[in-house]
């Protein structure tokens, strides 16, 4: 039918940042993606660049960007996803969905 959903089990886990304070983490994916929908979408390609570039790429793209607009990033860092899920938090944009793989793909969303 051409739609993939994409669901991740709600899950605690903990993140220590470098104060050494500790921080429970809620996580909760749940998305819908049209292949359509993905093709059609900016694409962003960070694929062979390290922390933090990724998230450099990331802000400067969204700069250009309106609110509401979404950007597919591809990414192979492997710190990629819990960069982009803390980058999120401080900005309050959101995810639209997230596929793991040796090139990471995610859908996000300017706020």
């Amino acid at each position: 039918m051409g739609i993939f959903s994409i669901f991740k089990k709600s899950k605690k886990q903990t993140v220590a940042p470098k104060s050494g304070n500790v921080a429970p983490v809620s996580e909760k994916i749940t998305a819908t993606v049209t292949p359509e929908k993905s093709a059609s979408l900016p694409q962003l390609d960070c694929s062979g660049v390290r922390c933090p570039m990724p998230i450099v790429m990331i802000s400067k793209k969204f700069n250009q960007m309106a609110s509401g607009e979404e950007l597919q990033v591809l990414a192979t860092d492997p710190a990629f996803r819990p960069d982009l899920e803390a980058w999120l938090r401080k900005t309050g944009n959101s995810m639209v969905s997230f596929t793991e793989g040796t090139t990471q793909s995610a859908i996000i969303k300017k706020s």
